[in-house]
């Protein structure tokens, strides 16, 4: 139609979102929120359409969307000014806005699953060193301590981590930050 437009998403995982069966969406139109009659809503519509599941999302999961579009003449879909209408090319730039934030929460889901498995990693390899030190100690009359330095260590070496006590301040600041902040962006 020749009006120029400006489409803004943003994405809110965790903190104190309520787990739902379908994310929270929240609507904007030059800076006014929508309220009303959001099933008539083009953004509605689009985030319903979307397979989450590709973004490593299971619900019901705490995800809240937030969408923006800015415009000098905003294609309404009544005369209340409650819901946007379908135009094709708002729709397709809501469709991208959305799926570029929700690429960026898969990376954060992966690294924080791949934190997860190297804890559990470690735990484990943990667990078993101080059986594998003391049997060693026992079999080749070696000294515990200098055995259970070269078991730690070989541990680190093997799952490639530096320091263990960084990755679990790591973890916990994150875990900290969700619940101080109560939801971390994207």
């Amino acid at each position: 139609m020749g009006n120029p437009f400006i489409v803004e998403a943003a994405l809110a995982w965790g903190g104190s979102i309520e787990p739902s069966d379908k994310p929270i969406v929240y609507r904007f139109a030059n800076k006014v929120p929508l309220i009303y009659d959001e099933g008539n809503d083009v953004v509605r519509k689009i985030v319903d359409e979307i397979d989450w599941s590709q973004y490593k999302v299971k619900f019901p999961a705490p995800l809240a969307i937030v969408v923006h579009i800015c415009s000098t003449k905003i294609p309404y879909a009544s005369a209340g000014k409650e819901a946007i209408a379908e135009v094709p090319e708002i729709e397709s730039e809501v469709r991208n806005a959305v799926r570029e934030v929700a690429r960026k929460l898969r990376l954060y889901i992966t690294r924080k699953e791949k934190e997860q498995e190297l804890l559990m990693k470690y735990a484990i390899f943990s667990m078993y060193a101080e059986e594998v030190v003391n049997s060693l100690s026992y079999v080749t009359k070696a000294d515990i301590e200098e055995l259970r330095s070269s078991i730690t260590a070989l541990i680190k070496a093997r799952l490639k981590i530096e320091k263990f006590e960084d990755l679990i301040n790591n973890n916990n600041k994150v875990e900290n930050t969700n619940e101080d902040n109560k939801e971390e962006t994207q």
